[in-house]
């Protein structure tokens, strides 16, 4: 119920009231468990992103090169987030309020710093971490910008950011 609600009317519009109606479960139920709305939102969003991620590494292929590895994981990132929210009848608006105020209570994106990571590792063994962390910043920009665009035009652009990417760590 709070997933929905969040992902259907964003942060802002979402009441806690709102939720313990639809879930038909009491306040004291709620608060019991969470302070505020904020807590709520945090959990929920850990949870999805924690779905997310364990669904993405299910689908990474093992043996292929860093670079379509990692184009593979993030076209699949994008696609996921996009039908996650589609299926909830939201507008990109939406996951722009969402992922600000998720990124603003809970800014450790370390799960996908460590797939990075671990996509890069075949590629070179120094400062690797550093590009982890840039790489997933990078990927966290474009995502909305992504997510908006044809499934055709995200892929290009995706293709096109990694491989100006490996060019250079290759250097």
């Amino acid at each position: 119920s709070a997933t929905n609600h969040f992902t259907r009317y964003g942060y802002r519009k979402t009441s806690i009231d709102e939720i313990i109606k639809d879930a038909k479960v009491g306040k004291g139920t709620v608060y019991n468990y969470f302070k505020n709305k904020e807590e709520l939102f945090k959990r929920v969003a850990e949870i999805e992103y924690e779905i997310m991620f364990a669904h993405l590494k299910k689908l990474m292929p093992s043996e292929c090169e860093a670079d379509k590895k990692l184009t593979i994981y993030v076209t699949r990132k994008i696609q996921y987030l996009h039908d996650f929210f589609a299926t909830r009848g939201s507008d990109p608006g939406i996951f722009k309020e969402l992922k600000e105020s998720y990124n603003q209570m809970a800014p450790d994106n370390s799960t996908e710093i460590d797939i990075i990571t671990e996509i890069l590792r075949t590629v070179t063994k120094a400062g690797i971490m550093e590009r982890a962390s840039i790489l997933s910043i990078i990927i966290n920009q474009f995502e909305l910008r992504w997510i908006e665009q044809k499934k055709e035009d995200s892929d290009k652009e995706i293709a096109a950011l990694f491989e100006m990417f490996f060019k250079g760590i290759r250097r």
